[in-house]
């Protein structure tokens, strides 16, 4: 709930100024992502470095935090090494070498393998790169909203924050033009029902996990070069 507040208010500061902002998860500023929702200690980067989180769950994190920033209005700014959960803390400690992919751990390159399927998908959804974003439901680990440029083709973007898996249930806006080419499918393979004249849309999303769903089907099979 708070995430869609903050967003719902950015979104008005900046209404009709004609900027193009850029929404990022991380800078040379601050700690690392993956070292911050651990809960290591950031202002010692000099005496007392995070170590590289070896646990799945900061990756996990990493990777809603991913299926958020490339579902956004504006140019997405993705600081090096987040997209391999890199650890660390302040300034300079937030510009360690970055790691060679040869060895790394699995849970790392499971983000690397998140973010280069949406950075394809968001260059092949115009949803995605100049649509109005709407919320659809949002409680205190569920967030559903739509991206809609008005060609018929949307995006949904699902967060599930929870430890456990959610069914998710969402009635799709009544005005929402959709395409009869539309083809509803999950960029991260989870199965989409949707019943037409209801506008249902049904699908299970895993603990700590994502969804991006597509009506252009072609979006969301793209590979990861």
């Amino acid at each position: 709930q708070a995430l869609a507040d903050e967003q719902k208010d950015s979104q008005r500061a900046w209404e009709g100024s004609g900027a193009v902002m850029a929404p990022m998860l991380g800078n040379h500023d601050v700690g690392r992502f993956v070292s911050d929702v651990r809960g290591d200690a950031l202002w010692s980067p000099r005496t007392n470095p995070p170590a590289q989180p070896e646990e799945d769950k900061p990756y996990d994190l990493l990777r809603l935090g991913f299926t958020f920033l490339l579902s956004q209005p504006g140019a997405p700014v993705i600081y090096y090494g987040d997209e391999l959960g890199l650890a660390g803390a302040t300034d300079p400690d937030n510009r360690r070498d970055m790691p060679e992919f040869a060895g790394l751990a699995a849970n790392r390159l499971a983000v690397l393998s998140h973010v280069r399927k949406l950075g394809q998908a968001r260059r092949c959804s115009w949803a995605l790169r100049r649509g109005g974003t709407e919320t659809l439901l949002v409680n205190e680990n569920l967030l559903v909203s739509l991206r809609d440029a008005n060609d018929g083709l949307p995006a949904i973007m699902v967060l599930n924050r929870a430890a456990v898996e959610r069914d998710v249930n969402v009635e799709l806006p009544a005005d929402l033009t959709l395409s009869a080419e539309a083809n509803f499918v999950d960029l991260f393979g989870a199965e989409v029902q949707f019943d037409a004249p209801s506008r249902m849309m049904s699908l299970r999303v895993g603990p700590r996990a994502s969804a991006l769903i597509l009506a252009e089907g072609r979006c969301a099979s793209v590979g990861e070069e």
